[in-house]
């Protein structure tokens, strides 16, 4: 979601790679090397064996990555939300109480999903027909039980 947010902000992408070796390297340029915890918590082993090899980088700034003028607030979020490890990323509970977005944040109307989304199986195993095909079922799931008035 920082990602986002940041392309929100300056309007192009903030880690466009060709593929997926360039993009890893995009991404280390910006947040620096991940520590060994970070690299054994991916599940592509290629992705692993390849960032284990990476010399040490150093973070950027992430305010020199952002429009000028940007808040000091919104460089502290995306800050927060661009941690390589996810166990040191914000979460969504902790991003929505940022003063960032203090003027959107409303407690009686964001619950909490108990339910954590769960393919089965590896995604990166999957035909894009295969992907398409599940995407489109969680859609018309999600929304039957929208229209039934459950999600409310």
């Amino acid at each position: 979601i920082g990602c986002i947010l940041a392309e929100l902000i300056n309007r192009e992408p903030l880690f466009p790679g060709k593929d997926y070796i360039n993009q890893l390297n995009i991404i280390v340029d910006v947040l620096g090397t991940p520590d060994s915890e970070a690299v054994q918590g991916i599940s592509s082993e290629d992705a692993r064996t390849y960032l284990s090899s990476l010399r040490k980088r150093n973070p950027k700034d992430i305010k020199s990555l952002l429009a000028s003028g940007t808040s000091d607030l919104a460089i502290d979020l995306i800050s927060k939300m661009l941690a390589f490890n996810p166990k040191e990323r914000i979460t969504a509970a902790e991003a929505l109480k940022h003063p960032y977005l203090a003027q959107l944040h409303d407690p009686n109307d964001e619950p909490v999903c108990e339910d954590r989304f769960h393919w089965g199986r590896d995604s990166s195993d999957l035909t894009a027909e295969e992907l398409r095909e599940g995407l489109w079922e969680e859609m018309i799931k999600y929304s039957s039980y929208r229209d039934s008035g459950s999600g409310n």
